[in-house]
């Protein structure tokens, strides 16, 4: 399979396509390594966003985004070229935002509009501009900022519009 070189060239037996399929299918399991390579730079990108107390993921957030926040990494959207690793991984970001949500919890760091949310999917993304009045003025409110605590049971509720 991989016996060609510069000067002695060999012709391909079988497809890639098929080397790479499930021996129950035909192949020999072979592993993609495009596919691999796509899923190991999201790894990459998801150990840096969640991990931020490692040297090396602190040094990317200093290096490539001026220290920004952590709950801003995950909406971070790279432009600057570094190294091999960071551009690599940088490449497929768009996989681990466009998987990614955050848990609620106390509602301080989910962005109401612009982020996914308890497995939803963004608001922005479902509902239209012209439905929702103010939301460009209301583009940076966290979820938290809709709804109030009841003060007997400590549930949550929505906040009337107004």
């Amino acid at each position: 399979m991989w016996g060609s070189s510069a000067t002695n060239r060999k012709w391909a037996l079988v497809k890639f396509d098929t080397v790479c399929r499930p021996k129950i299918k035909g192949g020999i399991g072979l592993r993609d390594p495009e596919y691999s390579n796509t899923i190991m730079n999201a790894k990459i990108w998801w150990q840096w966003i969640t991990n931020p107390d490692k040297l090396w993921a602190k040094i990317w957030t200093a290096k490539y985004t001026n220290n920004m926040p952590q709950a801003e990494l995950i909406i971070f959207k790279p432009t600057i070229s570094g190294s091999l690793i960071w551009n690599a991984t940088k490449q497929h970001h768009q996989l681990i935002q466009k998987h990614s949500f955050w848990e609620t919890r106390n509602g301080h760091s989910a962005r109401f509009w612009n982020d996914a949310w308890n497995q939803l999917p963004k608001l922005s993304s479902v509902l239209p501009s012209m439905i929702i009045p103010n939301r460009q003025e209301q583009q940076h409110a966290t979820v938290h900022q809709f709804w109030e605590q009841e003060a007997v049971n400590g549930f949550r509720k929505w906040r009337p519009s107004n």
